[in-house]
């Protein structure tokens, strides 16, 4: 792992574009996108799951996740971390039916630990029923700026008791980091279009958002991001570890080890 984490940062020495920087990148896509790189998984390919955004059966805006199934045919599944929108209460009640928020309310107020500690998985269903939790997409309307993810009132059965875990659990779905938790017009890259340079979001390359559900009430948090910076760090560390194979230090690095729950 930390290898391949070097292949990468041997980038930063070349010239983007050269025939010796194109060179090494295929190397390193072509470890994980070409078929037989994993014998274990379906048509021995180690890509994960493929995300799809597309709108030409309807509007809005759809995010959709596909996996490679037993038969190695891509089967539609649920868009991780991200609840079927009737249970958001962020909308209004004509959307979001008081009966449905609660359900998610409560589902977060009872995970509030596991939610502060980036350590929970939205899962398929509501816990103890059948009742499906889990949206089989992630809508970005319009206005998708301001999309996050809420419970209603200040106290209450629809009311998120804790104000990071509202933020965290907001934040960790498409259509919140994708819109009002970063301030974010749909995409975190705008492509070059009719002349205009290739944009990135505030998002990755730095931005203070004051907190979009006014938490703390009438004096919400500010939270800044900077996820390019994050990823520099997150990388210079890994290859700047000392790989030491003995097993007091394999235990401590896996107890130490957070994943981010940003799936998308």
């Amino acid at each position: 792992m930390k290898a391949f984490a070097q292949e990468w940062n041997n980038l930063n020495s070349m010239t983007i574009g050269s025939v010796a920087y194109n060179s090494a990148l295929e190397n390193i896509t072509n470890q994980f996108v070409l078929s037989g790189t994993n014998t274990s998984k379906p048509n021995q390919n180690s890509i994960n799951q493929i995300r799809t955004n597309e709108i030409a059966l309807s509007s809005p805006w759809e995010f959709r996740e596909f996996n490679l199934n037993g038969d190695g045919e891509l089967q539609l599944v649920d868009a991780k971390q991200e609840p079927q929108v009737k249970y958001n209460g962020f909308h209004s009640n004509a959307i979001s039916p008081a009966v449905d928020v609660e359900k998610l309310v409560a589902w977060i107020n009872n995970n509030t630990s596991s939610i502060l500690n980036n350590n929970y998985e939205v899962p398929l269903n509501i816990p103890g029923s059948t009742t499906p939790l889990a949206g089989g997409h992630a809508l970005f309307p319009t206005n998708n700026v301001n999309q996050i993810w809420n419970g209603r009132g200040t106290s209450g059965n629809q009311f998120i008791n804790n104000d990071e875990a509202r933020h965290i659990f907001s934040l960790n779905t498409c259509s919140s980091c994708h819109g009002g938790e970063t301030k974010t017009i749909f995409t975190h890259i705008k492509p070059r279009s009719f002349g205009a340079e290739t944009s990135l979001s505030g998002f990755l390359t730095g931005i203070t958002v004051i907190d979009p559900a006014n938490r703390p009430i009438g004096s919400p948090t500010s939270r800044t991001f900077n996820d390019l910076l994050r990823r520099e760090v997150d990388l210079a560390n890994l290859i700047g570890n000392t790989c030491i194979k003995r097993p007091v230090f394999e235990l401590a690095h896996k107890l130490m080890f957070k994943p981010i729950r940003m799936v998308h």
